[in-house]
Protein backbone atom coordinates (compact mmCIF):
# COMPACT_ATOMS: atom_id res chain seq x y z
CA UNK A 1 0.00 0.00 0.00
CA UNK A 2 1.20 3.46 -0.88
CA UNK A 3 1.18 6.21 1.72
CA UNK A 4 -1.83 7.75 0.00
CA UNK A 5 -3.71 4.41 0.14
CA UNK A 6 -2.94 4.10 3.85
CA UNK A 7 -4.31 7.56 4.60
CA UNK A 8 -7.42 7.03 2.45
CA UNK A 9 -8.11 3.64 4.07
CA UNK A 10 -7.71 5.12 7.55
CA UNK A 11 -9.97 8.06 6.67
CA UNK A 12 -12.66 5.76 5.29
CA UNK A 13 -12.32 3.68 8.45
CA UNK A 14 -12.92 6.78 10.56
CA UNK A 15 -16.05 7.60 8.53
CA UNK A 16 -17.37 4.04 8.81
CA UNK A 17 -16.56 3.79 12.53
CA UNK A 18 -18.27 7.10 13.16
CA UNK A 19 -21.31 6.05 11.14
CA UNK A 20 -21.67 2.92 13.27
CA UNK A 21 -22.36 5.11 16.31
CA UNK A 22 -25.47 6.44 14.53
CA UNK A 23 -28.52 4.27 15.37
CA UNK A 24 -29.84 2.54 12.27
CA UNK A 25 -26.85 3.31 10.06
CA UNK A 26 -25.03 0.22 8.81
CA UNK A 27 -21.26 0.19 8.68
CA UNK A 28 -21.50 -2.20 5.74
CA UNK A 29 -23.72 0.20 3.84
CA UNK A 30 -21.30 3.04 4.48
CA UNK A 31 -18.41 0.84 3.31
CA UNK A 32 -20.31 0.21 0.08
CA UNK A 33 -20.96 3.92 -0.40
CA UNK A 34 -17.28 4.74 0.17
CA UNK A 35 -16.17 2.06 -2.27
CA UNK A 36 -14.21 -0.02 0.23
CA UNK A 37 -16.68 -2.87 0.77
CA UNK A 38 -15.32 -5.17 -1.95
CA UNK A 39 -11.75 -4.59 -0.78
CA UNK A 40 -12.71 -5.57 2.78
CA UNK A 41 -14.43 -8.75 1.64
CA UNK A 42 -11.48 -9.63 -0.57
CA UNK A 43 -8.92 -9.00 2.19
CA UNK A 44 -10.79 -11.26 4.60
CA UNK A 45 -11.71 -14.06 2.18
CA UNK A 46 -8.29 -14.13 0.51
CA UNK A 47 -6.22 -13.27 3.56
CA UNK A 48 -3.45 -15.82 2.93
CA UNK A 49 -2.98 -14.96 -0.75
CA UNK A 50 -1.32 -11.69 0.21
CA UNK A 51 -0.95 -12.04 3.95
CA UNK A 52 1.25 -8.99 4.53
CA UNK A 53 -0.73 -6.65 2.27
CA UNK A 54 -4.14 -7.81 3.54
CA UNK A 55 -3.12 -7.62 7.20
CA UNK A 56 -1.75 -4.12 6.70
CA UNK A 57 -4.96 -3.02 4.98
CA UNK A 58 -7.18 -4.54 7.69
CA UNK A 59 -5.04 -3.10 10.50
CA UNK A 60 -5.16 0.42 9.02
CA UNK A 61 -8.92 0.12 8.47
CA UNK A 62 -9.49 -1.22 12.00
CA UNK A 63 -7.45 1.60 13.57
CA UNK A 64 -9.42 4.16 11.58
CA UNK A 65 -12.75 2.57 12.56
CA UNK A 66 -11.87 2.53 16.26
CA UNK A 67 -10.73 6.14 16.05
CA UNK A 68 -14.06 7.05 14.42
CA UNK A 69 -16.06 5.36 17.15
CA UNK A 70 -14.05 7.07 19.88
CA UNK A 71 -14.22 10.48 18.21
CA UNK A 72 -17.95 10.44 17.45
CA UNK A 73 -19.50 8.44 20.32
CA UNK A 74 -19.46 11.04 23.12
CA UNK A 75 -20.32 14.10 20.97
CA UNK A 76 -23.18 12.14 19.42
CA UNK A 77 -24.50 11.10 22.83
CA UNK A 78 -24.35 14.71 24.04
CA UNK A 79 -26.29 15.86 20.99
CA UNK A 80 -28.93 13.16 21.50
CA UNK A 81 -29.40 14.18 25.12
CA UNK A 82 -29.58 17.90 24.33
CA UNK A 83 -31.49 17.82 21.02
CA UNK A 84 -33.49 14.55 21.00
CA UNK A 85 -36.04 15.42 18.29
CA UNK A 86 -33.66 17.06 15.78
CA UNK A 87 -31.26 14.15 16.22
CA UNK A 88 -34.09 11.68 15.62
CA UNK A 89 -34.81 13.32 12.27
CA UNK A 90 -31.08 13.40 11.54
CA UNK A 91 -30.89 9.63 12.03
CA UNK A 92 -33.93 9.08 9.81
CA UNK A 93 -32.35 11.26 7.14
CA UNK A 94 -28.99 9.50 7.46
CA UNK A 95 -30.62 6.11 6.96
CA UNK A 96 -33.01 7.16 4.19
CA UNK A 97 -30.41 9.31 2.43
CA UNK A 98 -28.07 6.38 2.01
CA UNK A 99 -30.63 4.18 0.25
CA UNK A 100 -30.30 5.74 -3.25
CA UNK A 101 -26.50 5.48 -3.10
CA UNK A 102 -26.68 1.84 -1.98
CA UNK A 103 -29.12 1.05 -4.78
CA UNK A 104 -26.83 2.76 -7.28
CA UNK A 105 -23.74 0.97 -5.96
CA UNK A 106 -25.56 -2.37 -6.10
CA UNK A 107 -26.49 -1.60 -9.72
CA UNK A 108 -30.14 -2.39 -9.14
CA UNK A 109 -32.00 -1.75 -12.39
CA UNK A 110 -35.55 -2.45 -11.29
CA UNK A 111 -37.46 -3.88 -8.35
CA UNK A 112 -39.46 -7.05 -8.74
CA UNK A 113 -42.71 -7.69 -6.90
CA UNK A 114 -41.00 -9.85 -4.22
CA UNK A 115 -38.41 -7.10 -3.68
CA UNK A 116 -41.16 -4.54 -3.15
CA UNK A 117 -42.98 -6.86 -0.74
CA UNK A 118 -39.83 -7.38 1.31
CA UNK A 119 -39.23 -3.62 1.54
CA UNK A 120 -42.84 -2.95 2.51
CA UNK A 121 -42.77 -5.80 5.01
CA UNK A 122 -39.61 -4.44 6.64
CA UNK A 123 -41.10 -0.95 6.82
CA UNK A 124 -44.27 -2.38 8.38
CA UNK A 125 -42.25 -4.23 11.04
CA UNK A 126 -40.38 -1.04 11.95
CA UNK A 127 -43.63 0.94 12.09
CA UNK A 128 -45.19 -1.76 14.29
CA UNK A 129 -42.50 -1.15 16.92
CA UNK A 130 -44.10 2.23 17.58
CA UNK A 131 -47.38 0.50 18.44
CA UNK A 132 -45.88 -1.63 21.20
CA UNK A 133 -46.95 -0.78 24.77
CA UNK A 134 -44.84 1.96 26.31
CA UNK A 135 -41.98 0.43 28.28
CA UNK A 136 -41.69 -3.29 27.70
CA UNK A 137 -39.07 -3.69 30.41
CA UNK A 138 -38.93 -3.45 34.18
CA UNK A 139 -42.09 -2.68 36.11
CA UNK A 140 -44.19 -1.76 33.06
CA UNK A 141 -43.40 -5.12 31.47
CA UNK A 142 -44.44 -6.91 34.63
CA UNK A 143 -40.91 -8.19 35.25
CA UNK A 144 -40.65 -8.52 38.96
CA UNK A 145 -38.85 -11.50 40.36
CA UNK A 146 -39.06 -12.41 44.03
CA UNK A 147 -39.33 -9.07 45.87
CA UNK A 148 -36.95 -7.36 43.44
CA UNK A 149 -38.97 -4.20 43.90
CA UNK A 150 -36.98 -3.55 47.08
CA UNK A 151 -33.94 -2.62 44.96
CA UNK A 152 -35.54 0.47 43.38
CA UNK A 153 -33.81 3.50 44.85
CA UNK A 154 -30.88 1.74 46.52
CA UNK A 155 -27.64 3.54 45.55
CA UNK A 156 -24.81 1.40 44.25
CA UNK A 157 -23.83 -0.99 41.47
CA UNK A 158 -24.85 -4.55 40.63
CA UNK A 159 -21.35 -5.66 41.64
CA UNK A 160 -21.69 -4.13 45.08
CA UNK A 161 -25.19 -5.56 45.43
CA UNK A 162 -23.86 -9.05 44.71
CA UNK A 163 -20.88 -8.73 47.08
CA UNK A 164 -23.06 -7.63 49.99
CA UNK A 165 -26.23 -9.50 48.97
CA UNK A 166 -28.12 -6.22 49.00
CA UNK A 167 -31.57 -6.22 50.50
CA UNK A 168 -34.31 -4.18 52.14
CA UNK A 169 -37.91 -4.55 53.26
CA UNK A 170 -37.75 -8.35 53.30
CA UNK A 171 -36.14 -8.80 49.88
CA UNK A 172 -32.58 -9.82 49.06
CA UNK A 173 -30.62 -10.12 45.83
CA UNK A 174 -29.95 -13.80 46.50
CA UNK A 175 -33.65 -14.45 45.87
CA UNK A 176 -33.28 -13.60 42.18
CA UNK A 177 -29.56 -14.09 41.54
CA UNK A 178 -28.70 -17.17 39.44
CA UNK A 179 -25.12 -16.75 38.20
CA UNK A 180 -22.18 -14.38 38.61
CA UNK A 181 -19.14 -13.94 36.36
CA UNK A 182 -16.04 -12.96 38.34
CA UNK A 183 -12.38 -12.15 37.77
CA UNK A 184 -10.15 -14.17 40.10
CA UNK A 185 -6.91 -12.86 41.68
CA UNK A 186 -5.07 -15.04 39.14
CA UNK A 187 -6.67 -13.16 36.27
CA UNK A 188 -9.07 -15.95 35.28
CA UNK A 189 -12.69 -15.25 34.33
CA UNK A 190 -15.07 -17.74 35.97
CA UNK A 191 -18.84 -18.13 36.06
CA UNK A 192 -20.24 -19.27 39.39
CA UNK A 193 -23.72 -20.34 40.41
CA UNK A 194 -25.32 -18.24 43.14
CA UNK A 195 -25.17 -21.22 45.46
CA UNK A 196 -21.35 -21.15 45.34
CA UNK A 197 -21.15 -17.59 46.69
CA UNK A 198 -22.11 -18.36 50.32
CA UNK A 199 -24.66 -15.54 50.28
CA UNK A 200 -26.00 -14.48 53.65
CA UNK A 201 -27.18 -11.34 55.40
CA UNK A 202 -25.07 -8.61 53.74
CA UNK A 203 -22.27 -11.04 53.07
CA UNK A 204 -20.73 -13.38 50.51
CA UNK A 205 -17.43 -15.18 49.95
CA UNK A 206 -16.44 -12.74 47.18
CA UNK A 207 -14.27 -10.34 49.26
CA UNK A 208 -12.59 -13.23 51.08
CA UNK A 209 -11.63 -14.88 47.78
CA UNK A 210 -10.56 -11.61 46.16
CA UNK A 211 -13.04 -11.86 43.29
CA UNK A 212 -14.12 -8.89 41.17
CA UNK A 213 -17.72 -9.11 39.94
CA UNK A 214 -17.98 -8.63 36.16
CA UNK A 215 -21.54 -9.73 35.41
CA UNK A 216 -24.61 -10.99 37.20
CA UNK A 217 -27.60 -12.93 35.87
CA UNK A 218 -30.99 -12.46 37.54
CA UNK A 219 -34.05 -14.69 37.13
CA UNK A 220 -37.09 -12.45 36.78
CA UNK A 221 -40.71 -13.49 36.62
CA UNK A 222 -43.80 -11.93 35.10
CA UNK A 223 -46.17 -10.17 37.45
CA UNK A 224 -48.87 -7.53 37.38
CA UNK A 225 -47.22 -4.28 36.28
CA UNK A 226 -49.66 -2.15 38.23
CA UNK A 227 -48.97 -4.05 41.45
CA UNK A 228 -45.22 -3.90 40.90
CA UNK A 229 -45.40 -0.14 40.36
CA UNK A 230 -47.59 0.25 43.46
CA UNK A 231 -45.07 -1.63 45.62
CA UNK A 232 -42.15 0.39 44.22
CA UNK A 233 -43.98 3.67 44.84
CA UNK A 234 -44.92 2.57 48.35
CA UNK A 235 -41.32 1.70 49.20
CA UNK A 236 -40.12 4.99 47.68
CA UNK A 237 -42.59 6.89 49.89
CA UNK A 238 -41.40 5.02 52.98
CA UNK A 239 -37.77 5.80 52.16
CA UNK A 240 -38.55 9.47 51.64
CA UNK A 241 -40.41 9.64 54.96
CA UNK A 242 -37.88 7.77 57.10
CA UNK A 243 -34.51 8.15 55.40
CA UNK A 244 -32.27 11.23 54.87
CA UNK A 245 -32.58 11.25 51.09
CA UNK A 246 -31.93 14.99 51.04
CA UNK A 247 -28.24 14.33 51.82
CA UNK A 248 -25.63 12.26 49.97
CA UNK A 249 -25.04 8.86 51.52
CA UNK A 250 -24.26 5.27 50.58
CA UNK A 251 -27.60 4.09 51.89
CA UNK A 252 -28.03 2.21 55.13
CA UNK A 253 -24.51 2.07 56.54
CA UNK A 254 -24.45 -0.60 59.26
CA UNK A 255 -25.42 -4.26 59.30
CA UNK A 256 -28.29 -5.12 61.59
CA UNK A 257 -27.20 -7.36 64.49
CA UNK A 258 -29.41 -10.41 64.86
CA UNK A 259 -32.44 -9.51 66.95
CA UNK A 260 -31.71 -5.77 66.93
CA UNK A 261 -31.95 -2.71 64.69
CA UNK A 262 -28.71 -0.84 64.04
CA UNK A 263 -30.40 2.57 64.04
CA UNK A 264 -31.98 1.96 67.46
CA UNK A 265 -28.67 0.81 68.98
CA UNK A 266 -26.88 3.89 67.62
CA UNK A 267 -29.60 6.19 68.93
CA UNK A 268 -29.52 4.53 72.38
CA UNK A 269 -25.74 5.09 72.44
CA UNK A 270 -26.42 8.84 72.20
CA UNK A 271 -24.89 9.20 68.74
CA UNK A 272 -27.80 10.79 66.87
CA UNK A 273 -26.32 13.77 64.99
CA UNK A 274 -22.73 12.90 65.96
CA UNK A 275 -20.29 14.41 63.45
CA UNK A 276 -16.72 14.02 62.32
CA UNK A 277 -15.87 16.83 59.95
CA UNK A 278 -18.52 16.84 57.23
CA UNK A 279 -19.73 13.32 58.06
CA UNK A 280 -22.70 12.90 60.38
CA UNK A 281 -24.91 10.22 61.89
CA UNK A 282 -28.24 11.22 60.43
CA UNK A 283 -30.69 12.80 62.85
CA UNK A 284 -33.54 11.45 60.76
CA UNK A 285 -32.35 7.81 60.72
CA UNK A 286 -29.37 6.85 62.85
CA UNK A 287 -28.54 3.92 60.60
CA UNK A 288 -27.34 6.32 57.90
CA UNK A 289 -24.04 8.19 57.74
CA UNK A 290 -24.57 11.27 55.58
CA UNK A 291 -22.34 13.87 53.99
CA UNK A 292 -23.36 17.28 55.34
CA UNK A 293 -20.92 18.90 52.95
CA UNK A 294 -17.27 18.34 52.10
CA UNK A 295 -16.91 15.11 54.04
CA UNK A 296 -13.83 13.07 53.16
CA UNK A 297 -13.68 9.28 53.01
CA UNK A 298 -11.37 9.40 56.05
CA UNK A 299 -13.95 11.34 58.06
CA UNK A 300 -16.72 8.93 57.09
CA UNK A 301 -14.63 5.90 58.05
CA UNK A 302 -13.55 7.54 61.34
CA UNK A 303 -17.21 8.21 62.17
CA UNK A 304 -18.18 4.62 61.35
CA UNK A 305 -15.41 3.24 63.55
CA UNK A 306 -16.44 5.51 66.44
CA UNK A 307 -20.07 4.40 66.14
CA UNK A 308 -19.06 0.72 66.13
CA UNK A 309 -16.85 1.18 69.19
CA UNK A 310 -19.49 3.09 71.15
CA UNK A 311 -22.31 0.67 70.35
CA UNK A 312 -20.10 -2.30 71.24
CA UNK A 313 -19.19 -0.65 74.53
CA UNK A 314 -22.86 -0.32 75.52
Amino acid sequence: MSRRDIWMTALKGVCIGGSMTVPGVSGGSMAMILGIYDRLISAISSLLKDLKGNLLFLLVFLCGSLAGMILFANPLLALIQRYPKPMLFFFIGAVAGGVPMIVRKAQVRAFSAPDALLILGGAACVAALGLLPEGLFGAQAGLAGIALEFAAGIPGTIGGAVVMNAGAYGGELCQVLTQVTVLTPEGQVETLDAGELELGYRTSCIPERGYVVLEAALQLAHGDSGEIRRVMDDLAAKRKEKQPLEYPSAGSTFKRPEGYFAGKLIQDAGLRGYTVGGAQVSEKHCGFVINRGGATSGEIMALCRHVQEQVKAQ
